[in-house]
């Protein structure tokens, strides 16, 4: 029972996410004179339907937006997850001197995100901006 009860409730979750998805595919004006749900009574009817709104944007000026989000966020994500990747293998397979100082030296860099400054991110009075 709870199961479904959870089901139910993630599906009325999405309904404005489909609302947004459905609207963003339909005309101008067909979305200003009626409601996304009108869509469910014809769904076959292809001509309520268009891509103009996403090939305006597209050409609009979002493509460079996006190309610029993909070349700061791979190198975002790919770098720091090879690093960490090399220093894992290092302290579990290598021994050096200075390793376990070292290893436990760098754990408050686990909990800390990475853009915060360290000095405010150990102080105990510090706040978030």
């Amino acid at each position: 029972m709870v199961k479904l009860v959870l089901v139910v409730l993630c599906l009325l979750w999405l309904v404005p996410t489909l609302g947004i998805v459905v609207t963003s595919f339909r005309t101008v004006d067909a979305a200003n004179s009626s409601g996304w749900w009108t869509v469910i009574t014809s769904p076959l009817d292809l001509t309520q339907y268009t891509i103009d709104n996403y090939r305006q944007a597209w050409t609009g000026g979002m493509a460079d937006s996006f190309f610029n989000s993909v070349a700061v966020t791979l190198p975002a994500i790919v770098i720091p997850i090879l690093l960490a990747g090399f220093a894992a293998y290092a302290f579990a397979f290598m021994q050096f001197p200075g390793r376990d100082l070292l290893f436990r030296s760098s754990w408050p860099c686990w909990w800390c995100p990475i853009r915060w400054p360290w000095p405010r991110c150990c102080a105990s009075t510090a706040t978030s901006t």
